[in-house]
């Protein structure tokens, strides 16, 4: 069986692998800010991230700033797209500071490595809510799918209620925490389904107008056509019928233009009344005219005409992708520093008085130029692949991270491997391979589609 590789494959599975990446190295530098530096306020880290952000995509809108000598098209498409970015990113931010406000009273009431654990919940509760918001453009839910998404939950579910880390007892502030948690994965959820509806309608309306303007094109190229012969005709029969009207001296000059357009109608005329079997016989004639050429151009033509669609629409894509962003960390600014306020006072008011570090200057430099990356690294993702592919990507920090304490916290506490901790990296792990086939073979399918309807 010969496998088939196209660069879109490779395009959705570095953006997964980049995003899952990017997430893992913000959580390691915010764990190193906010543990092991001693840095005292979750709000102020967030509001830095959240400037960050919106000045790179401020950056970027400027830098990409269109001509303005624009279509009435292109103006009334921009303008589109502008007014969806604003309709969605205060929705988009609301979902995120919602989420951050569940998972700061999560964590408090039942610690952030349970937090972490039933918050990974977002992943099955994704694989139902993705098949009744999208009819087309997601992934095929399948049985093996369904059954890898509630394994990558059950695994590290396993390790915290069976390992040895297990010394809560179930009272209700744990249950306050339980209910947060889930809670909190389910705003997850639809928020990475929200994103995905908002770019999928941007990808709509660039392709609309394409088509629209295809159409246009075509309908004026008809029309055209069609008023050039119908004044041609006119003209000759016009010049047929002059001839009663002319002086007898012009004689020999009106028989030579009548004979002209006699010739010029009867031969358009003739052409337009040819035999079905002629003009079948020319289709016919073109058709193997195309099948006798080289195949290699003709596909060289055919991926050209493909990529040059792509990088139009790519560009309106990263337009839209830019004041999205943008305008979705502008939003977000003010509602973080009244969860700040809210929630978080003593935090930002320790760092006024906060001693800062070399080691810590690094870092926080790290994080604000991560930021952007990894918010432009889940816009990528969500925008190549479905919203449950996003999520399990996401979800790959979590998996790293328990796979590396699983292995290294029982030498440096000289104890003895944890069962239920090993066996919940293995189920996880298994998790990820099986969805990372089904992924594979969706892909290979769509793949097979294309190359058919081309």
């Amino acid at each position: 069986m010969v496998v088939l590789l196209e660069l879109d494959w490779f395009v959705s599975g570095a953006s997964a692998l980049t995003y899952g990446v990017a997430s893992l190295g913000m959580v390691c530098l915010n764990h190193i800010l906010l543990d092991d530096l001693g840095f005292p306020s979750t709000t102020v880290l967030l509001a830095s991230q959240a400037s960050m952000t919106f000045v790179a995509a401020s950056a970027a809108r400027l830098a990409t700033k269109p001509p303005n000598n624009l279509s009435d098209d292109t103006r009334r498409l921009s303008g589109q797209l502008t007014a969806l970015a604003k309709a969605a990113a205060p929705k988009m931010a609301a979902l995120f500071v919602f989420d951050v406000a569940l998972g700061h009273a999560a964590a408090r009431w039942l610690g952030l490595d349970a937090f972490a654990t039933l918050r990974r919940s977002c992943i099955p509760i994704a694989a139902h809510l993705e098949p009744r918001l999208f009819k087309k453009n997601t992934m095929k839910i399948t049985y093996a799918v369904v059954a890898a998404c509630y394994s990558a939950f059950v695994g590290p579910l396993l390790a915290m209620v069976l390992g040895n880390d297990r010394n809560r007892a179930f009272d209700a502030t744990t249950l306050r925490g339980v209910v947060l948690s889930l809670a909190s994965a389910a705003v997850v959820a639809f928020r990475v389904a929200y994103m995905k509806v908002v770019i999928q309608t941007a990808s709509d309306l660039a392709r609309n107008d394409i088509a629209e303007n295809v159409r246009r094109r075509h309908a004026g190229t008809n029309n055209s056509t069609r008023d050039l012969d119908e004044s041609n005709n006119s003209v000759e029969e016009d010049l047929l019928l002059d001839d009663d009207d002319d002086d007898d001296d012009d004689d020999s000059d009106d028989e030579g233009r009548r004979l002209l357009a006699c010739s010029s109608l009867s031969h358009r005329r003739g052409s337009e009344g040819a035999t079905p079997s002629s003009k079948q016989q020319q289709q016919q004639h073109q058709q193997r005219t195309v099948v006798v050429g080289p195949p290699t151009r003709h596909r060289q033509h055919r991926k050209g005409t493909a990529n040059a669609r792509k990088c139009l629409l790519g560009e309106r894509d990263a337009s839209f992708a830019v004041n999205f962003l943008g305008l979705t960390a502008a939003y977000s600014l003010p509602l973080i520093l009244a969860f700040g306020v809210a929630f978080d006072g003593a935090g930002v008011a320790k760092c006024a008085s906060f001693a800062v570090s070399r080691s810590f200057a690094v870092t926080f430099a790290a994080v604000m130029l991560l930021g952007p990356v990894h918010e432009v690294a889940v816009y990528c993702c969500a925008f190549t692949n479905s919203a449950l592919t996003t999520l399990i990507a996401g979800g790959f920090k979590s998996t790293a991270l328990s796979t590396y304490r699983a292995i290294t916290d029982a030498p440096r506490h000289h104890q003895s491997y944890d069962f239920w901790e090993i066996l919940g990296v293995v189920v996880t792990s298994a998790a990820s391979l099986v969805y990372t086939h089904a992924w594979w073979q969706d892909q290979r399918a769509k793949e097979l589609l294309r190359r058919e309807l081309e």
